[in-house]
């Protein structure tokens, strides 16, 4: 993967275009191109602009995916917003779209179908209030500054205000909704909205209390989890919306490996038997607990009784 902010926004861009010039609006889903044909896009598209090494070109494929999935979806989000919803045509504008796609995509943007799930999706951005201010290149491309900043500010004497909250993933995720301001040699923080400001107030509160209590965070259950809630998959918080709790936690990533384990035809007979005995076992306390006395029975067959011949 590009690490330098150029390369990441070049790359950006370059998933912006095959997003809006090479994929059709009505195609299904992103899920719906093969695995050639993505590949055929990355070869085509993205590798005489970007360059990787060969051990990171299948990681760089897995990312430029990734984003240019998220910016196909971003562009018909567009054009419904600028154009299906104002009644207007897009090809001025956009002259790479075709007639018939855009016919076909306007009629089922207007169908009541859609704009039932264009509801359910609205109510679920809704839930989404702490936007970040860090543009296209993310937390990766911001981090460079916020340590300039900070160098500036100690080599001036100033004190930080960021010293106040975790050296983690909370300080990242507070500073990319924010903005450092100094004003007569005092460093201010600028909240983005009154949301993040509340979130910063708590994990300032929640900091304090651990530190005293000796409370311990572990991997995605730390401190901004326990103020924004649970963690999503394939994105962190405050690290990246791109890449998922591997990324952000390595020396446990084995634990977020997916393992599908055998079980051999020896095991599950085995387990049979144990959940027999379990469910035997319970029956038995239930009946006794009632006051019935049960009697164990043999699984051994008795003689069978008789009056003996005699000869």
């Amino acid at each position: 993967m590009p690490i330098v902010r150029r390369q990441q926004l070049r790359l950006k861009r370059v998933a912006g275009l095959i997003a809006r010039e090479k994929l059709s609006l009505v195609m299904p889903s992103f899920k719906s191109l093969s695995h050639q044909e993505k590949w055929k896009l990355f070869d085509k598209h993205v590798l005489p602009y970007l360059e990787f090494p060969p051990e990171m070109k299948a990681l760089g494929f897995k990312q430029v995916m990734k984003t240019t999935a998220r910016a196909w979806t971003t562009h018909k989000s567009n054009l419904v917003c600028k154009f299906v919803a104002k009644g207007l045509q897009p090809f001025d504008k956009h002259p790479y779209i075709e007639p018939e796609d855009w016919n076909e995509f306007a009629q089922w943007k207007l169908s009541e179908e859609s704009i039932e799930d264009s509801e359910r999706y609205k109510r679920l951005r809704e839930k989404n209030v702490h936007d970040h201010n860090m543009g296209p290149a993310g937390y990766d491309g911001k981090i460079a500054q916020w340590e300039a900043e900070d160098s500036l500010l100690t080599s001036e004497g100033i004190e930080n205000p960021w010293q106040q909250y975790p050296d983690d993933r909370c300080r990242n995720f507070l500073r990319g909704r924010s903005k450092l301001e100094v004003v007569d040699g005092v460093a201010q923080i600028r909240w983005s909205k009154r949301a993040t400001k509340k979130v910063s107030e708590d994990i300032k509160e929640k900091y304090a209390s651990a530190k005293s209590s000796g409370v311990s965070w572990v991997r995605e259950n730390d401190l901004l989890t326990a103020c924004l809630g649970p963690e999503q998959p394939g994105c962190v918080r405050g690290v990246s919306s791109y890449r998922g709790w591997k990324h952000a936690w390595p020396e446990f990533a084995n634990l977020y490996k997916k393992r599908r384990r055998i079980i051999s035809d020896d095991e599950l007979v085995a387990i049979k038997n144990e959940l027999k005995v379990e469910v035997a076992r319970d029956i038995i306390s239930f009946f006794e607990s009632q006051g019935f006395q049960l009697k164990q029975i043999s699984r051994n067959p008795s003689p069978a009784s008789g009056r003996k011949c005699s000869k």
